[in-house]
């Protein structure tokens, strides 16, 4: 089961609104606030696929609408240490829905980071949302079938990453990602209590890497690389008649190799190509262990103080809301691309 998948990020440091003169006003003050009000139109509101769309009778897939989105900003640096927090809501209002008209969302994050040397550094961040769009929960868009989830649906993410230059050659980087996911939905919600997005996609994700680091010339640095995932399924709903959300889990092992070349102050190219090993808790549901091949390719451009652009193209097995394959078998995951 395979899935084109490319994800096209904005991120500001300690900023909700990412035009260039709401960084310039941070980069001048500690904080500052905002408020963006914008009409749009909308031809698939669900982001229902248009097969799906076929198959319900009546189904009216676009509307106009407004949303209002105010936001908030702290930002402190000192020589060694920086700090950004921001909070963003968003009401999005649909004319033409059926009731509820409007979806709301809450996103917050925050950044610490801390140099210890010129050579040790610290990233510590979290990053929480509560929303129905799938762009909003799951940044990588890594469910099968995006679609709108109604309801208080969340999403908190924390990493904390070390890098170390032991030399002017060698360094090595050391993360670890934490990610939990809690849809509203539970068996109360669908007919017979079987497959809610609870039991589907309620779990927590932990990622632990390591990379070790070459500088092969001024802008350009090799890695090699090991990282280990596990994914707990958190839902005791049924994800399948018989089956119960916590049967899913599932570890992964990575090793890849990697290159990241400083175009210029601004522009920065990363990748890594390698394999990834998927070994199933219950395999007796969903077969033995899997190989399959695993790459993380990305380009970031820094615009300005404290605002930056990034497209990345992945190719992975992850978590899905997909309950079988196409000859009906279960599945726990999905190699996506």
């Amino acid at each position: 089961m395979k899935r084109m998948i490319t994800t096209a990020g904005l991120t500001a440091l300690g900023a909700a609104s990412l035009a260039p003169v709401f960084a310039q006003e941070v980069s001048q003050k500690p904080w500052a606030v905002g408020a963006t009000l914008r009409g749009f139109y909308d031809d698939n509101i669900y982001t229902y696929s248009k097969k799906l769309q076929n198959t319900i009778p009546g189904f009216q897939a676009d509307s106009w609408g407004f949303s209002v989105a105010p936001d908030a900003a702290y930002n402190l640096k000192t020589d060694q240490t920086t700090l950004g927090v921001s909070y963003i809501y968003t009401m999005t209002y649909f004319v033409d829905r059926p009731r509820p008209r409007d979806d709301q969302s809450h996103q917050a994050s925050m950044k610490l980071s801390h140099a210890f040397s010129e050579r040790y550094r610290m990233d510590v961040s979290d990053s929480f949302a509560s929303a129905q769009e799938p762009s909003i929960l799951d940044p990588s868009v890594g469910i099968a079938t995006p679609i709108r989830t109604p309801g208080t649906n969340n999403r908190n993410l924390g990493r904390i990453n070390f890098e170390g230059d032991f030399s002017e050659k060698f360094g090595v980087d050391l993360a670890y990602n934490n990610t939990v996911y809690d849809y509203e939905e539970d068996a109360s919600g669908v007919p017979g209590g079987i497959g809610s997005r609870s039991a589907v996609l309620d779990r927590m994700e932990h990622l632990i890497s390591f990379d070790g680091n070459y500088m092969v010339a001024a802008k350009t640095k090799l890695s090699l690389g090991y990282q280990y995932g596990v994914i707990d399924y958190t839902s005791q709903d049924l994800f399948t008649a018989g089956v119960r959300g916590t049967q899913r889990d599932s570890d992964s092992h990575f090793v890849s190799v990697g290159v990241r070349h400083d175009l210029n102050a601004q522009i920065v190219l990363s990748g890594k190509v390698g394999v990834q090993i998927t070994e199933y808790e219950n395999k007796q549901l969903f077969g033995n262990d899997q190989i399959s091949p695993y790459a993380d390719v990305s380009a970031r451009w820094q615009y300005s103080e404290g605002s930056s652009a990034q497209l990345t193209v992945r190719h992975l097995r992850m978590a899905t809301d997909v309950r079988s394959d196409q000859a009906g078998r279960l599945v726990a995951d999905a190699e996506v691309s």
